[in-house]
């Protein structure tokens, strides 16, 4: 049979392959593989540590790689140079080979280097400039104010004498100089000059003044240029401060605070001579900084504008090389062989394309061993891959965002391109916003490659769906001339079919009625006479009302029927008669019907028969509420069709809620009918097994095996309990909402305001009362006889297996009663190994009894003692059944039997298969 062509309509048919590559070629292989973007590896290593995987060090080292990048990608940003953008769909970049990568790792290592020596350098220059910036401002900051304040030495030293005077008190307002120079430290007093953010400023000054309580002056300018900040390249604005004390443990207090708020602090001279000479010195060597900071910043940038040349290739290449060995260590490699090993899920149809990939990698590197596919039967689910191209990407990733279809599931998305995009139109509506939206992704369409290379994320965004925007427009010119919008105006491309009726004695002002104009119809959409009517509004909204019901049944209902498609495709009946079927029945005889009764309503002229038009809201209320109550007649006989068509749907209530259910139950009870068991749940041990494997499949002893029996039992009990109160609340939860709706109401009335929410407790308390007693029934010991032991024997194969009845029976009650209770027991320990888990009998028990009868298949079911406490029949180890007597008959006669309340063994010849 010919594979199946590709299509959108479901996933495309996936084969699981088995790949042998050798490990000379791996990375070749993976690399183009990858580029082909078909396979999808398992992984082969889920119990190995990433750590400990074979291709680590080689990740490890590309890491360090793709850190050296973005360092380079970080400081191309710092610098503000422009990094080449990589446009895939005109430049292809061939695949590297392993020298190309140790190539590119040694020049990004010693790239690193030099970006980081040249940035330190940088960086320490940029750092030495600002300094010398700010002692510059500093130095002419201050040196200002001294020669004002040499001018008043006097009045200094007068407030110095006088306690009560302020410090520096009017020393700028005065201008009384001597022509003698006098020095500040002959007064006592000190300065602290420095630079600090401006932000800054105003707690700096409120931590000084509460920290000395007053005793000191403070100066302050602001620097007219900001500053740059080396480790970012920000710009900083900062003021120049001066602050006089007396003492100096007062001007250690202020240095402490200056550095605690990140200001710095600069030796200013405050002779003249001596500040002139610093201001020389420092001008000086600025230039020579700046200069070298210069050179230093056009070879840093030289360097990035090249590493800017290459970088978005370097980045793709790395990444790539990356994924291919993360993928390379999802393969098993056997050393012996020096082979890799693989599985992947691939397109069946695209098989023969990666075989040849596979091929061409092999004839490339020269090699004789060719790398060997196999298509691998398995029940594993395969993974859901659904082809798409431009146009079709955009309204997959709307429907991925929701839930992925399963495996050859109907793909949603193929309807979506038409529903999703009609249903905005509907909302949309206006003729000339769709232009506007049609002629926008017209263009991104047209410049679809250099508009692709805008990294706006906004932009971005619509970019991405143009195609979606496109479709939205044309179904919106379509909904607009519907509505006859544009630009929220009316388009009068035809004759109204209405016509104003003027009576005589009209006024502006006064209101107006239209009248069909003879058999004459608006021919396309809404008649332009409606808009700027009063009614205009009410009728509108009427008919997208109405219109928006009938859409949205046509899109459940060809949902339900792609449940249909989705049944068939897998042959699951069950899907079609306990959901599709009911679902549809249930959905048509209410929806449907209401969409068949808005038709009809549109059909009719109400106002020409003489009726008013019924409302079709009520009539849906009363159907559910008053079923057989109409209010206003929409047809004849629709009390008697209602009431049929709501009998229908609550029909199929139930189907829906059991039939599958139910089903699923049956076939789950007739598989374990026939001994197949879930993962991690203990099963009887064949009596064909030999007695080493007899002993390996029963965990080695009974006891312990007995132990994980139990709990295990117990487990299912709590989970089937829970599994009661669910299902029994969610069965009846429909029903009983409807009457406690319709009995509360009436006793909310009748009774008290309180009786819905009792009503309600009462409820839940019985539903509790319900669940319990369905789950107890259910767990074994809890009823009067449901406590029990069934042994097994299939048979023995060939001739020459022979034993008593009455022998094989006491066997079996042994065997029972050291499965539960363990050796120890009245069993000797040498006597319990002969024996197996859960009544299994070895051949080598069997072939210590003579030969006698043959033993055809049995099941020996052992039931609790009448006249026994619950808790004594949960203890199998309490019933002794190795004394008890039975009689048998070798041929097809009656059952062998013990005392009637204790044990039946039933004999029945079925050929050797499993009772």
């Amino acid at each position: 049979m010919a594979p199946s062509k590709q299509s959108m309509f479901r996933s495309a048919d996936m084969s699981m392959v088995q790949l042998y590559i050798s490990n000379e070629i791996g990375r070749e292989c993976v690399t183009a593989l990858g580029e082909l973007g078909l396979v999808q590896f398992r992984d082969l290593n889920g119990d190995v540590s990433a750590f400990q995987r074979t291709f680590t060090q080689e990740i490890r080292r590309l890491d360090n790689v793709e850190r050296q990048l973005r360092y380079f990608h970080a400081q191309m940003e710092k610098a503000s140079i422009p990094l080449r953008k990589l446009d895939l769909d005109v430049e292809t970049l061939a695949p590297p080979t392993t020298s190309e990568i140790d190539e590119l790792a040694e020049r990004s290592q010693g790239l690193e280097q030099r970006i980081a020596q040249l940035n330190d350098s940088y960086e320490t220059l940029k750092k030495r400039e600002v300094e010398l910036t700010e002692w510059r401002w500093v130095l002419r900051e201050a040196g200002g104010f001294f020669d004002r304040a040499h001018g008043n030495v006097d009045e200094i030293r007068a407030s110095t004498e006088d306690d009560d005077a302020p410090l520096l008190q009017d020393v700028e307002q005065h201008n009384q100089a001597s022509d003698v120079e006098r020095s500040f430290s002959g007064m006592n007093i000190g300065f602290v000059a420095g630079v600090i953010n401006r932000e800054r400023v105003a707690a700096f000054e409120r931590i000084l003044w509460r920290t000395l309580r007053g005793n000191l002056y403070m100066n302050q300018s602001e620097i007219p240029e900001p500053l740059i900040d080396p480790t970012n390249n920000e710009a900083i604005r900062k003021n120049v401060f001066v602050i006089f004390a007396h003492g100096k443990e007062i001007l250690a207090k202020i240095r402490k605070i200056s550095e605690s708020m990140g200001a710095e602090i600069y030796n200013v001279d405050e002779n003249t001579d001596l500040r002139r000479d610093q201001m020389h010195e420092v001008n000086a060597r600025l230039n020579d900084v700046q200069n070298v900071l210069q050179n230093t910043q056009q070879t840093l940038q030289a360097e990035l504008a090249q590493i800017g040349q290459s970088l978005a290739a370097w980045m793709v290449l790395v990444t790539k090389e990356k994924a291919t060995y993360q993928t390379l260590n999802l393969f098993s490699f056997d050393r012996q062989r020096r082979t890799l090993i693989a599985e992947a899920w691939c397109p069946t149809n695209d098989l023969p394309r990666i075989r040849s990939t596979l091929q061409d990698v092999t004839n490339r590197a020269g090699l004789s061993v060719p790398s060997i596919i196999n298509e691998i039967r398995t029940n594993k689910t395969p993974p859901t891959y659904l082809k798409t191209n431009k146009f079709t990407e955009a309204f997959q990733t709307i429907v991925n965002s929701y839930g992925t279809a399963t495996y050859q599931e109907v793909n949603p998305a193929l309807p979506a391109i038409v529903t999703f995009p009609f249903l905005f139109a509907v909302m949309f509506g206006d003729l000339g916003h769709a232009f506007i939206m049609l002629a926008a992704a017209l263009a991104m369409i047209y410049w679809e490659r250099p508009l692709k290379k805008v990294t706006f994320e906004l932009f971005a965004m619509i970019y991405y769906g143009r195609y979606i925007a496109l479709v939205m427009a044309i179904f919106s010119l379509f909904t607009g001339l519907i509505y006859n919008d544009i630009f929220s105006k009316s388009l009068t491309l035809f004759d109204s079919a209405w016509e104003w009726n003027v009576p005589d004695g009209w006024k502006q002002g006064d209101p107006l009625v239209a009248k069909l104009n003879g058999d004459h119809r608006y021919p396309f959409g809404l008649d332009w006479m409606w808009h700027g009517t009063d009614n205009n509004l009410l009728f509108t909204n009427s008919y997208k009302m109405k219109m928006s019901i009938i859409l949205g049944w046509a899109h459940m209902t060809y949902s339900l029927c792609l449940s249909y498609l989705n049944a068939r495709h897998f042959k699951k009946p069950i899907d079609i008669w306990g959901n599709f079927v009911p679902g549809m029945i249930f959905f048509q005889a209410i929806f449907g019907y209401l969409v068949v009764c808005i038709v009809y309503k549109w059909s009719v002229d109400w106002y020409a028969v003489g009726r008013s038009p019924p409302g079709l809201l009520n009539m849906l209320i009363y159907m559910f509420l008053q079923p057989g109550t109409i209010d206003e007649e929409l047809y004849s006989g629709q009390a008697t069709v209602q009431i049929a068509l709501l009998l229908l749907a609550f029909v199929q209530v139930p189907i829906l809620l059991f039939l599958k259910p139910f089903y699923l139950r049956r076939e789950h009870n007739k598989t374990r009918a026939r001994g197949y068991r879930g993962i991690g749940e203990h099963a009887r041990v064949s009596a064909l097994d030999d007695d080493d494997g007899g002993h390996a499949a029963g965990n080695g002893n009974g006891h312990r095996g007995a132990r994980k029996g139990i709990s295990s039992a117990e487990k299912v009990s709590r989970v089937q309990l829970k599994g009661s109160i669910a299902g029994v609340y969610s069965w009846c939860g429909g029903a009983a909402i409807l009457l406690l709706t319709k009995l509360g109401g009436y006793l909310f009335d009748a009774l008290s305001t309180g009786a819905p929410f009792y009503m309600m407790a009462i409820f839940n308390a019985v539903l509790l009362v319900v669940s319990l007693g369905v789950d107890l029934a259910t767990v074994p010991g809890a009823g009067a006889n449901s406590l029990r032991w069934d042994i097994e024997y299939r048979g023995m194969p060939g001739r020459g297996r022979y034993a008593q009845w009455s022998q094989m029976t006491s066997l079996a009650a042994k065997t029972l009663r050291l499965g539960m209770s363990g050796p120890g027991e009245g069993i000797s320990a040498k006597e319990a190994k002969h024996y197996s888990f859960y009544g299994g009998f070895t051949r080598k028990t069997l072939s210590r009894y003579s030969p006698k009868v043959r033993i055809p298949p049995f099941r020996a079911r052992f039931t609790r003692i009448p006249g026994k406490s619950t808790k004594a029949c949960q203890q199998p180890s309490h019933i002794d059944l190795r004394s008890l007597t039975t009689k048998a008959k070798t041929d097809n006669g009656p059952p062998i039997t013990g005392p009637k309340e204790v044990m039946a063994v039933t004999n029945q010849h079925n050929d050797g298969a499993a009772v």
